[in-house]
């Protein structure tokens, strides 16, 4: 296990305590082991990044609705810049792995969405419900023409959206997709 000393850049980047002062001793309390930090160090950093009169971070979730694919992503921080493409990835042993979805975009519904611009923006403390993923590797959301689509198999899920630069992901829970009953 890796562990580092935070400095006030850090703390800034990822969530963690900065020190009390140059010389300050040794604090337990300010190491990080793996890169993740606790509840109160991130609220410090946050503290930190007010401070220091710097933007939030976003704060975006993917919620699940209760019929399969349905999902809206919750925004309860500042406005939001996101990719328009969701990604789908599959649970494979122990690890996660992309699957070959395509044209799953953040798209209210079918209706009149032909083109839609590579980002969107979520605003501040909202939510977008987002037409459902099908289930479908091509013909994912909407329909279209696909001459090479398919059913994604059986196993667990999970929906991913990231920010427009690409820094920030936001994951759902896992959901399963089973076949349906012949």
């Amino acid at each position: 296990m890796v562990q580092f000393r935070c400095s006030t850049l850090i703390a800034l980047a990822i969530g963690c305590s900065p020190p009390k002062a140059a010389n300050a001793d040794h604090d337990s309390s300010q190491l990080v082991s793996g890169g993740t930090a606790a509840k109160p160090a991130l609220e410090s950093a946050e503290s930190s990044r007010e401070a220091a009169n710097l933007p939030s971070l976003p704060s975006v979730s993917v919620e699940l609705g209760t019929d399969f694919g349905r999902f809206q992503v919750v925004n309860r921080g500042p406005a939001t810049l996101l990719r328009t493409s969701v990604a789908i990835e599959k649970r494979v042993g122990e690890t996660w792995e992309p699957t070959p979805v395509s044209r799953l975009l953040l798209r209210p519904d079918c209706e009149g969405h032909a083109e839609l611009p590579e980002c969107i923006s979520l605003a501040a403390d909202s939510a977008m419900n987002v037409a459902p993923w099908t289930g479908r590797l091509c013909m994912s959301q909407c329909p279209t023409s696909c001459r090479l689509d398919g059913v994604a198999p059986d196993g667990f899920y999970r929906i991913i959206v990231s920010t427009c630069d690409g820094t920030r992901t936001f994951e759902s829970a896992a959901f399963k997709k089973v076949a349906p009953a012949n």
